[in-house]
Order: C-alpha cells, then structure tokens, then sequence
C-alpha cells in the first residue's frame, strides 16, 4: 500500500457526495472510476475482492484526509480488512500449543494395543499390464503372436470386387 501512496497522489480525484464519501477518479490510462470509501468499493473490482485499497481508492482517501473541514475523521487501516491485521493473527494462535511426548510416553489402553489394524486390500489396475523391461537398440525382441478378428474370420480380396464371400 505504500508503494502505491505515491502514484496515488497524483491522479486526478472528483469528490461526488460528501455524505456516502463517493469519489471520481481518474486513473493514469484516463479511465473514471467510482470510489466509495463508505462501502470500501472501487468500480475496478480490486478493492471489493481483494478487501484492501488499490491505487484508486488511496487517491479519494488523500482527497478525504487533506479536507480540514470535515468533522468526522478516518483512519486509513480503517479501508483495509481486519484479516490483514497482525492483531487478528496473533488471536489466532493465542492459546497454548501443547508438544506430542515421545512414543515411549504415551499411556494407550489394553484394549486398544490388542486391535490389529490391516491394510485395505489393494485394487488391481485395470488395463494392459506394464511391461518391467523394454529391450535395447541390439537384443531380438521376441515375436508377438498375431491375432485374428475371432468374430470375422479373415477373408479373400474378393469381397471387395463382387460383395460377397466366394465359395
């Protein structure tokens, strides 16, 4: 955000509605886009899924916080989503995590020792089998039977000229 504070301060920036903290920005490529610093939206779509200012907003934000008139203040890590805080984080892990003892340690009941647990048993592979070896450049490979449609059996060239299978 703060790389961006820079190219924010120059663009172009409308305000629209005082009340609803609406603004007009126009951007570096000369595009408008609508700001709401009330709703934390931004008419490109980054700061409503991204939940974190882009370069548009930060722009309004600096037309807000320039403004000595204003009664009612705001504070810029009030446009960024509280899942970015460190404070939120820290919540996250505050309770004690406690270490594994070492297996000789453990206390396991009787009855639990005695189950014996088995692997599931294992599913075929369907398809052709892999072959283990592929023979190299120099050795003979062995010859594969031919098979033959079993359902037609192999017939002349004559079917071709006249249609049906000669006698």
């Amino acid at each position: 955000m703060h790389n961006l504070w820079v190219d924010a301060e120059k663009l172009k920036v409308t305000e629209l509605n005082t009340f609803r903290l609406e603004y007009n920005v126009r951007g570096v490529e000369g595009n408008e886009y609508l700001v709401n610093l009330h709703f934390k939206t931004c008419s490109c779509k980054v700061f409503d899924i991204q939940k974190y200012p882009c370069i548009h907003a930060l722009a309004a934000f600096i037309v807000f916080d320039s403004d000595t008139t204003r009664t009612r203040g705001m504070e810029l890590h009030e446009l960024v989503s509280k899942y970015y805080w460190a404070e939120l984080w820290a919540l996250a892990y505050y309770g004690t995590i406690y270490l594994v003892p070492g297996r000789s340690q453990w206390d396991i009941p009787d009855d639990i020792k005695a189950l014996k647990v088995l692997p599931l048993p294992r599913k075929k592979k369907k398809g052709r089998t892999k072959v283990l070896r592929i023979p190299s450049t120099g050795e003979r490979r062995p010859k594969r039977q031919r098979t033959q449609n079993k359902r037609r059996p192999r017939q002349s060239l004559q079917w071709l000229l006249f249609g049906t299978r000669s006698i």
